[in-house]
């Protein structure tokens, strides 16, 4: 088992894949390793993207020229979309128990609401006459691909990573003025032993008031079913020293059904830690 610096090898979990990173790493490399297996990959889901997207504007225009160009750009859509799909992410979001001030962006807010704009442009287009004005259906396609291909792959995208932006949107809120409250050397050095934990916590979102089931948690951190009492000793550690907040212990004999959130403490102490 390889040796992990200030902590006993018994306090290690057995058999700890070789991909995992050790418990102490820093919280930002943890962050980076659980987003890598949690989320979508980016450029993965633009490569099926933007070619299924614009194969359908291309199909959509009537043209046969054009239509023929949607067929190997369907093809590319396909092949990248099997690769995406093997990756087998774990797709692991903390469940958004309360919305809070600051959770969505202004664009996310009005997001359902643009459809209506294209009504309001072209009204007055058609006033004027413009409705007459043929635009040619390469143009077309491409415009329409475009606009297809790009909501397509960032819609996907965003749905993997939705519970991350919003945690760190209100751990944004939480330290934004700079806080020492409940800062302690006994927190931090509970956050530095166990960085693994937080790490994922982050990932999924599970940050004030957010909750993620212990059972997600140890998926997330690729730990088996006999592990989770393990990870719930460690749990419970961590609220004790006013890290994270445990709910659900009073309703369920079975820690893997308990919620986990990270406290606005703890995203302080983990602020400050960071700044060390």
């Amino acid at each position: 088992m390889e040796e992990i610096s200030g902590a006993e090898p018994s306090q290690e979990i057995a058999h700890r894949p070789s991909t995992q990173l050790a418990r102490t790493a820093p919280l930002n490399k943890q962050i980076q390793h659980y987003r890598s297996i949690n989320e979508l990959d980016l450029r993965q889901t633009l490569w099926t993207g933007m070619p299924a997207g614009f194969a359908l504007a291309l199909a959509q225009t009537g043209e046969l020229a054009t239509g023929l160009l949607a067929i190997p750009l369907l093809g590319i859509a396909v092949v990248s979309g099997v690769k995406l799909l093997r990756r087998r992410t774990k797709s692991v979001q903390a469940g958004q128990a309360e919305y809070k001030s600051g959770d969505y962006t202004a664009i996310q807010m009005w997001a359902p609401f643009l459809p209506a704009l294209g009504w309001l442009v072209a009204i007055p287009l058609d006033f004027l006459g413009f409705e007459a004005l043929e635009t040619p259906p390469l143009i077309s396609g491409v415009f329409g691909g475009l606009l297809f291909g790009a909501g397509i792959s960032f819609g996907a995208w965003g749905m993997w990573n939705q519970a991350f932006r919003i945690g760190k949107r209100r751990i944004k809120k939480i330290t934004e003025k700079q806080s020492l409250d409940g800062v302690s050397e006994s927190r931090m050095e509970a956050v530095e032993e166990n960085g693994d934990i937080l790490g994922a916590l982050v990932t999924a979102g599970a940050v004030d008031g957010n909750e993620l089931s212990v059972a997600s948690l140890g998926k997330l951190m690729d730990w088996d079913n006999e592990e989770i009492p393990a990870l719930q000793a460690r749990a419970n550690e961590l609220q004790s020293s006013g890290v994270v907040k445990i709910s659900g212990q009073g309703l369920y004999q079975k820690a893997k059904h308990w919620q986990v959130t990270i406290t606005p403490d703890g995203i302080r102490n983990i602020a400050q830690l960071g700044h060390r």
